[in-house]
């Protein structure tokens, strides 16, 4: 018997819209911890070697820090996974 893996169901592409709801409440500190730190320690990843890939690639801390109004969450990536619903800014009934 095979491995058998989900339908890709994953954030790609708009990785972004996901990531904001999800982090723009954490402090800088956490969301580089989350999202370099603990990965550099665990795979031993050289980060001034990937700086510039990060530069390149990645989106700023600031972008990370500021909240997404759900309206602007593209249709595609509404309901995947990854999007924290608690964390959306919704518009007022």
């Amino acid at each position: 018997m095979g491995l058998r893996l989900p339908p890709h169901r994953g954030i790609a592409p708009p990785t972004r819209p996901h990531l904001r709801p999800t982090f723009a409440n954490l402090t800088e500190h956490e969301t580089t911890q989350i999202l370099t730190t603990n990965a550099a320690e665990v795979y031993g990843f050289d980060l001034e070697a990937l700086a510039p890939l990060a530069e390149q690639h990645c989106p700023t801390k600031a972008e990370m820090a500021a909240p997404i109004d759900y309206a602007k969450i593209p249709e595609r990536a509404k309901g995947r996974p990854g999007m924290n619903p608690l964390n959306q800014i919704q518009p007022a009934a």
